[in-house]
């Protein structure tokens, strides 16, 4: 009878172990560990290819409002996206700045569907409001929102992870929050913003990492 609560107690011990060593290498798990799938520092042209520029109403546009190795936003409202990209467990991080005092967001989006039909966005604003979207064709939720002053009213590093259904977002380096959502698998990518203003903002420093294993 003790031998056999011996080799239970064992048995639970290793199980305990195994447990704390998975819980240890998630919670170090980070993007410099992970590996990259595309990087754009907007000062290589040829990296342009399929990325795209427009606002509300207006045709698309070649990539090229770029300065100083940075992008800087065209319009009022619009966006920067390519439809090439078809990821799925990513994790999309940019470097941007608020150059307006005036209230004004930006996004980034994953899992974006052909013809921009569906997409996850996650926003952040200069009155350091943040929010986790699904649109699609006919609908727009919000699956989280809140406010935070890990936002910075001038520069912020922005990161959204879209893991199987856990959407994720991190703003310099700390969640902000987090939301479940399984509808959209996999898709490409769109960086947005929303201003009263052309040349409000920008980005720079886009990378984005294979969250896959």
């Amino acid at each position: 009878m003790k031998k056999r609560w011996m080799i239970i107690l064992v048995a639970v011990l290793v199980i305990l172990l195994t447990v704390a060593l998975v819980f240890i290498f998630n919670g170090r798990r980070d993007s410099k560990s992970q590996p990259v799938l595309f990087s754009m520092n907007f000062e290589n042209e040829a990296a342009f290819f399929g990325w795209h520029v427009g606002g509300p109403g207006g045709d698309y546009q070649w990539l090229t409002n770029v300065k100083d190795g940075k992008y800087y936003f065209e319009f009022p409202s619009g966006f920067v996206e390519s439809q090439d990209f078809d990821y799925s467990d990513i994790e999309i991080s940019v470097d941007t700045e608020f150059l307006s005092k005036q209230k004004m967001d930006v996004s980034v989006a994953c899992r974006l569907q052909p013809g921009a039909s569906g997409r996850y966005t996650f926003v952040i604003s200069n009155d350091q409001r943040w929010k986790i979207l699904k649109s699609l064709p006919a609908s727009e939720e919000t699956l989280a929102e809140g406010w935070s002053d890990l936002i910075q009213l001038d520069k912020n590093h922005l990161a959204v992870r879209c893991v199987g259904e856990t959407l994720t977002l991190l703003v310099n380096g700390k969640e902000l929050g987090s939301a479940q959502d399984g509808t959209l698998k996999s898709g490409s990518l769109n960086l947005g913003y929303n201003s009263s203003n052309a040349g409000s903002g920008t980005f720079d420093n886009l990378v984005i990492t294979d969250w896959s294993k």
